[in-house]
């Protein structure tokens, strides 16, 4: 994605955020800024230890990007 990010995608996303993960936008929390990064980057990458939320990030931040990318093909690695 080239920068600045479009307005009806910052739009799209931040509808988006709200229905996926139930939370004020304006608040900062970590899952939520992990899917956004996910959402409008070419790479991403979330890591963390056991229990810390990221099979949890990873589920709703592909439930963003699907629901903001417009037919784009979606390329995904998982390493352990």
């Amino acid at each position: 994605l080239h920068w600045p990010i479009p307005s009806d995608l910052i739009f799209c996303i931040k509808e988006n955020i709200k229905r996926i993960f139930n939370v004020n936008p304006a608040e900062p929390d970590t899952q939520v800024i992990a899917a956004v990064t996910a959402a409008v980057q070419n790479i991403c990458v979330i890591s963390g230890g056991p229990g810390t939320g990221k099979t949890t990030t990873i589920v709703k931040a592909l439930e963003l990007i699907i629901s903001v990318s417009k037919n784009k093909i979606i390329k995904l690695l998982f390493a352990n």
